[in-house]
């Protein structure tokens, strides 16, 4: 299938607006996103924004006790916690944004099968589960190296 995989295109323009978070965490952009983590111009900013919204959402759902705590301890933002910096950013940020963007490509490579053609789905889908579920890794170790726990649970069991 031409472009089963995530092929980006550098001509496409992106939006370039923040995605709003929970004021605890950090926003995250869509044209970060598409570049970093190669995502094809087939996929239009809405889909995009869709799947980033609820990736957040997902994120934010398994941190909240970890943020209760950091709240506790009197820090009232994600940025204000401390940590490491690498090449400028927070390393709980970088882990926190790479958690949202891998959860977000998890679910684009669901619905790239579901976008194509029945034969090319039929294919695609034989990988895609794999693909798909070495996202939800990635995001889950992210998650966990936030809290500063091993990267052992059920998502990578």
């Amino acid at each position: 299938m031409a472009n089963m995989g995530f092929e980006p295109d550098t001509t496409t323009q992106r939006s370039e607006t923040a995605i709003a978070n929970d004021p605890w965490f950090v926003d995250v952009n869509l044209a970060e996103f598409a570049s970093k983590w190669a995502i094809p111009k087939s996929f239009d900013d809405a889909l995009l924004n869709d799947k980033l919204i609820f990736a957040m959402d997902e994120v934010n759902q398994a941190l909240l006790d970890w943020l209760l705590q950091q709240d506790a301890a009197g820090f009232i933002s994600l940025l204000e916690v401390p940590a490491q910096s690498i090449g400028g950013e927070s390393i709980k940020v970088g882990q926190y944004k790479r958690a949202v963007y891998a959860k977000a490509k998890a679910e684009l490579v669901k619905a790239q099968v579901d976008l194509s053609r029945k034969s090319d789905a039929e294919n695609a889908a034989k990988t895609s589960g794999d693909l798909s579920g070495h996202y939800e890794r990635m995001a889950s170790k992210a998650i966990a190296k936030i809290q500063g726990l091993p990267a052992i649970g059920v998502h990578t069991i």
